[in-house]
């Protein structure tokens, strides 16, 4: 990594990840840095894609690892009303289809045995509103679909951890 530091400013240089430019020191949100040789405006660190946003971020790599694992159709069994708003809103894609369960639903054997055959991947959110009548009924038919229980809690945390099942269960589509 090379390194160039002015008043403040530190720009970065890692072969294989490019050009970062960082403050030195805490700025005001939209402060004007001026060196004899910089110039930058403080704002939100990030890509144009999550803004600097950790929850964008991890549902992007969600959204990414699902379609590179050819997992398309997607269950999340648990969760409040506001995440499942949280979640639609983060996971708009065209090709993945996201079924949230709410976590209070009462779910029948037949309901679940249908959600694990109809799709790629249900996932188990158990460290978030999660009533065991609801999940009870996927459980023990874990053999009819790819099931997998998250413990995590918040967005970020079951989506990283989902990533992560998948990057480590599965090979890439297509290699």
């Amino acid at each position: 990594m090379k390194v160039l530091s002015f008043d403040s400013i530190e720009v970065r240089f890692t072969p294989g990840r490019g050009l970062g430019l960082f403050a030195t020191r805490d700025f005001e949100l939209g402060e004007r840095l001026y060196t004899d040789k910089a110039y930058a405006v403080t704002g939100s660190p990030g890509c144009d894609t999550c803004g600097g946003s950790d929850i964008r971020r991890e549902a992007r790599r969600f959204v990414d690892a699902c379609l590179n694992h050819g997992t398309t159709r997607v269950t999340i069994v648990g969760g409040s009303p506001k995440y499942h708003r949280q979640l639609r809103e983060l996971v708009q894609h065209r090709v993945l289809k996201l079924r949230l369960v709410p976590g209070d639903a009462r779910r029948s054997l037949r309901q679940a045995r249908d959600d694990l055959r109809g799709s790629d991947l249900v996932i188990i959110w158990g460290a978030t509103v999660l009533d065991h009548a609801t999940s009870a009924p996927y459980t023990q038919q874990r053999e009819l679909g790819r099931l997998h229980t998250v413990q995590q809690r918040g967005i970020t945390s079951m989506l990283g951890a989902v990533v992560d099942h998948l990057s480590s269960s599965a090979r890439p589509r297509g290699r």
